[in-house]
C-alpha cells in the first residue's frame, strides 16, 4: 500500500500494489482514516481476499491491516 498525497482525483489515495505494479486503489469513501494514519508514519499492509470481472474490470477486495 502506498500514499498517493499528489493524486489529482484524491487527495487521500491509497495505492495497492503487487510487488512493482499497481493493482487498484481503496475506494475513496473508505481512505480517509488510512490516509491519515500512513501520513502519520503507520505502516499499513493488505491481503487480496477475492475478485471478480465485471465486464473488463477485475474488481478486488482486501483485507486492509495496520503494523503497530
Amino acid at each position: 500500500m502506498k500514499r498517493e498525497p499528489d493524486n489529482k482525483h484524491d487527495k487521500f489515495a491509497i495505492a495497492l500494489y503487487c510487488e512493482d505494479i499497481r493493482i487498484g486503489f481503496v475506494p475513496a469513501t473508505m481512505n480517509l482514516v488510512c490516509s491519515r494514519l500512513m501520513d502519520a508514519g503507520k505502516v499499513f499492509f493488505c491481503r487480496v481476499v477475492s475478485k471478480n470481472w465485471i465486464d473488463k474490470w477485475l474488481q478486488i477486495n482486501a483485507n486492509i491491516y495496520m503494523v503497530d
